[in-house]
């Protein structure tokens, strides 16, 4: 996160934490500053819990037909 301007984050960085460490669990990969930057900026859009901001990055980044559990893939080379 040190990349991110430190004004643009407005969010809960508890619930960004905690969305992207589930994100990194599921697809095995860790998070680039798009994904982070992508990630407050869902987070400012009202999805403001762990669950809605998973949710919201799961349809961003891999559509809304699959969920990102059942991908066999890092989640990078969808969408």
């Amino acid at each position: 996160m040190a990349g991110l301007s430190e004004g643009f984050f407005h969010a809960d960085p508890t619930v960004v934490l905690e969305a992207l460490t589930e994100w990194s669990i599921r697809t095995r990969d860790e998070p680039d500053d798009y994904l982070i930057s992508l990630a407050i900026t869902l987070y400012n859009d009202g999805n403001n819990t762990p669950q809605r901001l998973l949710r919201a990055l799961e349809i961003e980044l891999v559509g809304d037909d699959i969920p990102l559990s059942r991908l066999g893939m890092s989640a990078r080379f969808c969408g």
